[in-house]
């Protein structure tokens, strides 16, 4: 009966990590805090940019309006002044993804942030 159990709950954690990949929405800043340089996966409405600025924890605005993030069509993140920080910043960032968290370890440095960018971007035009 245990193994059952435990292979039910592995299933659902597959079935899990699976919906997370494909939700993964076209904005590199959402669903994340920093960390000394590093993006935190929280699976929760969190935009990092405006976290950063504003020193709490924000929503995503598009998110609160029930749509989807979208770097792309950001009026209040993709700015000219927010760029150009991320022009600066980006080289020293990295970013832990908890869809690609490797399994069985219990400490990871995630992967660059230009990394990053091509896996949600998907082509997407950024800076």
């Amino acid at each position: 009966m245990q193994s059952i159990r435990k292979a039910l709950l592995g299933q659902e954690e597959r079935e899990k990590k699976a919906a997370r990949l494909s939700k993964r929405m076209p904005c590199p800043f959402y669903g994340f805090i920093i960390e000394l340089g590093t993006f935190r996966d929280m699976d929760i409405n969190v935009c990092v940019l405006i976290s950063r600025s504003s020193g709490q924890t924000s929503p995503c605005p598009f998110v609160v309006r029930g749509q989807f993030a979208d770097w792309g069509s950001c009026i209040v993140c993709n700015t000219p002044k927010n760029k150009e920080m991320i022009r600066k910043e980006m080289i020293r960032w990295r970013v832990c993804p908890e869809e690609i968290y490797p399994k069985k370890k219990t400490s990871w440095k995630g992967i660059p942030f230009r990394e990053y960018l091509e896996y949600v971007m998907a082509g997407r035009q950024f800076l």
